[in-house]
């Protein structure tokens, strides 16, 4: 450190104020060069923001305890420790529940093998098909796990997780058929699961989920150039049912060459479906969508009147529309709900203008009969 500087700070006395933001000084400290490359100013740090806590303190605290348990799904008597609230110790460990055991998985011999499952799955080889009935018996078919724990046999194709599923419901289906004296062929046509579908829904789904800004404004662009040609149409066939029904011709025999008549209705319908589908994905815009996202929307159409209705009576229900199993069942259920909610919303309305109606006629009505 320069000489200079050091004798100025010598001779200096500081004196720090606890309610001022400056370091008072006696000296010429501020005037020295040091002045240029630091900043002496001491700045207090910001105070966090007072938020009194909303404590109960009439009710007491819950109690926690260190207690142990047993977990039912386990059948070796080991003792587990957790921390549960007191009222709550004398109750079953909640996660035995998903403890699921699959107690159907079939059972397949050689003579079986040989016979009905080797000429319907040439793909799969004897060992590798009962790993996997092995491994579905272990695991309680969750497939996630059974496509980790397979071992690939030497000289044999990697098998994919959608092709395990496929090759397992197979065999269900076979050996279901043979005990049933059903016809083998006709009965895999009713396989509940194809491996090429499913990965090619995954290829689309990724394809969807990986497109570029640029592809969804080309999307986009498309989308209203397609409502442009709709709202053309449109307009063109009004125009010309209008000049019809002034001239009073009812058959028209010579086309006008600026008059546009739509031959494919098809088409038409087709781009009227695609322009009502819209955005399927958040965040993606207009263009391709996931059939789940019609679902939605249909599930979810009511009329505009009782939009906030309807929300309060599934929130009551403590139903949420938005997040459910898109299964059939399911979907049948909720849409089944959403028109039993409509016709009540619907009777109730009536009613209450049926009482608004009596009780005009009754103040009209009430002086005559004084």
């Amino acid at each position: 450190m320069n000489t200079n500087l050091c004798s100025v700070f010598s001779n200096t006395a500081f004196n720090v104020n606890k309610n001022s933001k400056r370091l008072e000084t006696s000296g010429p400290v501020f005037s020295t060069p040091f002045e240029n490359e630091g900043n002496l100013f001491i700045e207090k740090p910001p105070l966090a923001e007072f938020r009194p806590l909303n404590v109960n303190d009439k009710r007491p605290a819950l109690k926690w305890l260190w207690s142990s348990f047993n977990n039912p799904a386990r059948n070796d008597d080991a003792k587990f420790f957790h921390w549960i609230r007191e009222d709550q110790k004398d109750r079953e460990y909640p996660f035995a529940a998903l403890n699921v055991k699959i107690n159907n998985i079939p059972t397949l011999t050689e003579k079986e093998y040989d016979e009905v499952i080797a000429p319907n799955c040439p793909t799969w080889t004897k060992d590798e098909t009962f790993q996997l009935l092995e491994l579905c018996r272990v695991y309680d078919c969750r497939f996630q796990v059974i496509h980790d724990r397979f071992v690939q046999l030497p000289g044999q194709n990697a098998k994919l997780l959608d092709e395990m599923k496929e090759h397992y419901y197979r065999i269900c289906t076979i050996l279901n058929a043979k005990e049933n004296d059903q016809n083998i062929e006709e009965a895999l046509h009713l396989v509940p699961f194809d491996a090429a579908h499913e990965l090619a829904r995954k290829r689309q789904l990724s394809l969807l989920m990986s497109r570029t800004t640029e592809e969804v404004e080309e999307e986009k662009w498309v989308h209203d150039e397609l409502m442009k040609i709709l709202l053309d149409r449109k307009t063109a066939s009004a125009k010309e049912a209008k000049r019809k029904k002034e001239i009073k011709v009812a058959a028209v025999t010579e086309t006008p060459e600026n008059t546009i008549i739509v031959h494919d209705d098809v088409i038409l319908k087709s781009a009227k479906h695609f322009a009502r589908a819209g955005p399927s994905v958040k965040g993606k815009g207009p263009g391709i969508y996931l059939s789940s996202a019609l679902l939605f929307a249909r599930l979810l159409a009511v009329p505009s009147r009782h939009v906030k209705s309807t929300t309060d009576i599934y929130a009551e229900l403590e139903v949420d529309p938005l997040r459910f199993m898109p299964s059939e069942a399911v979907a049948s259920e909720l849409e089944s709900l959403k028109k039993e909610i409509i016709s009540l919303l619907e009777l109730r309305r009536l009613a209450e203008r049926q009482e608004q109606e009596i009780k005009v006629v009754l103040k009209r009505t009430g002086p005559l009969r004084m």
